[in-house]
């Protein structure tokens, strides 16, 4: 099936396909709506309707499994991960991850995490992959993560990380011919793409 791109226009279809998510307390719709801040893209209403139906299989699958990780998920460590079919701004991604399951959230990279992420992008036919890496202020040099863990861990590719303006990181994907290795890291505006981008639920210490 081919890929497409998931806008506001997009995760609003998603959520009307899957009215379980916005049942949970910490995904609302105006939570979705008011992190979609990045333009609509040129793809119509319409054609996402086999987005959303590739989609609903696995929001079926992802709901909350007693601190397990849910079907089609792939657990490292304490974490399960997940690269769904789809692609979207760095934005529609954020909002994506936690409707799809209520705990999970765009991936951070650490020491302990970092080689199996690129396995999971190189195993990917993406061009880029979405993290959850955002700078802190726009024109500052200090990173943090999505899920508040800390930025304790970089692969910064040759030249990266310099632009103020960049605010979202991504990760060079098997089919990009940027010249740097699979898996560095790229500062891009947030509103780039739009690409893949990989899910991540941490597990509670009860289950690792």
């Amino acid at each position: 099936m081919p890929l497409r791109a998931v806008s506001l226009c997009g995760a609003l279809l998603l959520l009307a396909a899957a009215p379980t998510a916005l049942g949970r307390p910490d995904v609302t719709l105006g939570d979705i709506v008011r992190n979609l801040t990045a333009p609509a893209d040129s793809v119509p209403c319409a054609e996402l309707g086999r987005a959303v139906e590739a989609l609903q299989q696995q929001l079926t699958a992802a709901q909350s499994s007693g601190g397990q990780c849910p079907a089609g998920w792939s657990r490292h460590r304490h974490s399960c991960y997940l690269m769904p079919a789809v692609t979207a701004t760095w934005f529609g991604a954020s909002a994506l991850c936690p409707a799809m399951d209520r705990r999970a959230r765009l991936a951070s990279v650490h020491n302990d995490s970092h080689q199996f992420v690129e396995e999971l992008v190189a195993n990917s036919d993406a061009t880029y992959v979405w993290v959850g890496g955002m700078r802190l202020r726009k024109g500052g040099q200090d990173w943090g993560w999505q899920d508040g863990t800390p930025f304790d861990f970089t692969n910064w590719a040759a030249g990266q990380s310099t632009a103020g303006n960049e605010l979202c990181l991504e990760l060079q994907g098997p089919r990009s011919r940027h010249d740097a290795r699979l898996g560095q890291w790229h500062d891009v505006i947030c509103d780039g793409g739009p690409y893949h981008f990989l899910c991540q639920i941490p597990l509670p210490p009860a289950v690792r």
